[in-house]
């Protein structure tokens, strides 16, 4: 009978260890896939941010009331700058006046001081 049952119990723990190890290689299924996941929402959510500048800047340059000072001096810096490191990058072949690029960084400081 004491065989029996140590074979019984060897038995036990030889399913029990097969049954945590399959449960563990899950879990580690999941957790990976969870972080794919993750990832497919962290790439949506700058899509989603990403249009909707562009939504705040199509209905900036329409002249639409709907876009907040925060969002006008934001728009404004991002598009200014911009247009500076163009102008650094390939001042050459663009060939612009001084004073216009003066002036551009003129109004960069003028939005960079602004607290709307």
């Amino acid at each position: 009978m004491a065989l029996l049952a140590r074979d019984t119990v060897a038995r036990l723990k030889r399913s029990l260890r097969d049954g945590v190890d399959e449960t563990v290689a899950e879990v580690q299924k999941l957790k990976n896939r969870s972080l794919e996941l993750g990832k497919e929402l962290g790439h949506f959510e700058a899509m989603v941010q990403s249009n909707q500048w562009l939504q705040a800047l199509l209905t900036l340059v329409k002249g639409d009331a709907d876009v907040s000072s925060d969002q006008a001096r934001v728009i404004g810096l991002t598009v200014l700058r911009g247009i500076l490191a163009l102008i650094h990058r390939r001042y050459a072949e663009i060939g612009l006046p001084q004073l216009l690029t003066t002036r551009i960084t003129a109004a960069v400081d003028e939005l960079e001081r602004w607290k709307p």
